[in-house]
Formats: structure tokens, sequence, C-alpha cells
């Protein structure tokens, strides 16, 4: 098999991969953001276990790093407790993103006070977004495991539609190169005569 069929191959393979894995983050979005509080839970277990070792086994480790231990530990603790709630985790970014976007809003709806003081006329299109941001915040902050849900199923459209994308491009290129090869073929055709 040729360069360019791997690369044919591996193309459509990924935008395939992208498809299935956007239509699983659509269909069960609980699901994918335990399975990823799982993961990073596990990863801070591992992660936590290897740097207790080594500091009990390496005693430069020790030595250097005094605090290896205390900062391994706390990795060990917050591992386990994303293990064990990961619903909770799951909570918790939503509600900090949807408190800032809340003091965000504040200080635009300041801004187009200020704007309008200042005779500005585009004024309203500030406080407009201000009191989107503002909006948008609050239902995050008293709604987060729903928001962690739509992030997720925002983020599986947008594989489906990269995926989808890939592989609508991909056939658009082929189309062109079979029309080139046939306008070749006839260009050919006629040097003959």
């Amino acid at each position: 098999m040729g360069f360019l069929q791997k690369i044919k191959k591996a193309f459509i393979g990924i935008s395939v991969i992208c498809v299935v894995l956007g239509a699983f983050l659509v269909a069960v979005p609980e699901t994918v953001n335990s399975v990823i509080c799982y993961g990073f839970g596990g990863l801070a277990i591992v992660y936590a276990l290897i740097r207790i070792l080594a500091y009990f086994i390496n005693k430069a480790e020790r030595e250097e790093n005094r605090d290896a231990f205390s900062g391994a530990l706390t990795a060990l603790l917050m591992g386990l407790f994303i293990i064990i709630k990961p619903g909770l985790v799951a909570q918790i970014i939503p509600f900090v993103c949807g408190i800032v976007i809340i003091v965000n809003g504040v200080s635009n709806l300041q801004h187009a006070i200020d704007l309008k003081k200042y005779s500005f006329k585009l004024w309203w299109t500030v406080l407009v977004c201000a009191l989107i941001s503002i909006v948008c915040g609050s239902l995050i902050v008293f709604d987060p495991f729903a928001a962690a849900n739509v992030l997720t199923i925002i983020i599986g459209v947008s594989l489906i539609f990269v995926g989808l994308s890939n592989i609508w491009r991909y056939i658009c290129v082929l189309r062109k190169i079979k029309k080139a090869k046939s306008a070749d073929n006839l260009v050919l055709l006629d040097e003959d005569k």
C-alpha cells in the first residue's frame, strides 16, 4: 500500500472516530463526565503512588524535595475524592466557570453604565452582552450538572461536525482529482491526434 493510500485511510479513520466519539458524547453525556472524572482520579492516584514510592525508596528525593511526600499525599487524596464523588467534581468545574461568567457580566454592566454616562452611542450593546453573561452564568451556577452535560453535548456535536466535514472535504477532493485526471486523459488523447 502506498504512502498516499495510508494517509487516506488514516484521514477517513480519524474522521469516523470523531463522528462515533461525538455521537457517544451526545448520547450519554453523564457517563462521559463520570469516565473523565474516573480517568483523572486514577491518574492522580497513580502519580501519587509513584511519587510516594520514590520518596521512600530514593534518599536523594527525600533530601532534595522535602515537600514531595505532602504533595503526593495531596494528589492521592484528590484522586480518591474524584473517584468517590465524580458527580460532585463534574458539578464543581461548571459552578466555578459560572461564577467567573457572572463576575465578568457584572464588570461589563458597570462598563455599560460608564459608557452611557459618557454618551457613547452603542453603550446598550455592552449592556445586552453583560445581561446575557449574567443570565448564562446564573443558569450554570444554579444547575451546574446540566451545564456539564450541555458542554459535553456541545463537544460531541462539534466532533460529529468535524468528522463529517472532513469526510465531505475528502469526497470533494477526490471528485476534483478524478475530474482533473479525466481532463488530463482528454488532453493526452487530443495530443495523440
